[in-house]
């Protein structure tokens, strides 16, 4: 290919990608015809030994009289390629010696060109009820639990999801059950939420007692697995779990 002015550049993770796509005797070819080698990180085992013998042995240094030659040691041994800083490579170039360097990241380098700043792509956001649905379920109200999670429904929030965060809101209503000596500030930081969350989830859990709550932890558990294994449909998990709550 040089004699026509092409050039290739692979990028790979590690070598078992080149066997897995063109067979192992293809891969060594591959691998044989490349002029340089540039080795950022790989946590292949078997990729890293043949690196390490590719980059090719220190020359040990001339033992003094009476004492033994030292050990042939690597240039870069497995350890040393695992070890590699961020930025840092290693090059290996065709007849010359492989060395180590730090790379500037494309980020950090000026090169004459000025963009505008992009903005982040952002998905239209969903009034999510939990509140409000666990809220009608520590009173008993079927209806407004019902009318709640139609709404729900009909703005497209996925059931597993809505799953999810009924879970976690019954957890944060048993973990506040059952630390009543501990302050919303304490509660909030263990449970990664706002002050206002432990204060409504407090207030909730006064609706039931401890034993209530584990049970209602261990039925969503039991919905989320007979979903999730096919045992029920989607639809009807979420309503039997709704429905359960009520009559506890």
């Amino acid at each position: 290919s040089r004699s026509r002015n092409i050039r290739f550049t692979f990028v790979i993770q590690n070598f078992s990608q080149l066997n897995k796509v063109y067979g192992k005797d293809v891969a060594e070819t591959i691998k044989g015809t490349c002029g340089n080698f540039v080795y950022i990180m790989s946590t292949e085992l078997a990729a890293l030994e043949e690196i390490s013998k590719l980059l090719g042995d220190k020359k040990p240094e001339k033992p003094k009289k009476d004492e033994p030659a030292p050990p042939i040691r690597p240039l870069f041994t497995v350890s040393d390629l695992q070890a590699l800083k961020q930025n840092e490579v290693i090059f290996n170039r065709f007849r010359s010696m492989p060395f180590k360097t730090k790379l500037t990241p494309n980020w950090q380098i000026d090169w004459g060109k000025k963009y505008e700043d992009m903005g982040y792509t952002t998905r239209p956001k969903r009034e999510i009820k939990v509140f409000d649905l666990v809220d009608a379920l520590s009173k008993r109200d079927i209806k407004k639990a019902h009318q709640i999670l139609y709404g729900m429904q009909r703005q497209n929030e996925p059931i597993i999801k809505t799953l999810g965060l009924i879970a976690g809101h019954f957890r944060r209503l048993f973990f506040s059950k059952i630390n009543k000596n501990k302050t919303n500030a304490e509660l909030a930081t263990q449970l990664g939420c706002k002050e206002y969350a432990i204060s409504k989830a407090k207030q909730q859990a006064e609706l039931f007692t401890a034993s209530q709550l584990k049970n209602i932890e261990n039925l969503i558990l039991e919905t989320d697995y007979n979903i999730k294994s096919g045992n029920m449909a989607q639809e009807n998990g979420l309503y039997y779990l709704i429905f359960s709550i009520v009559n506890m």
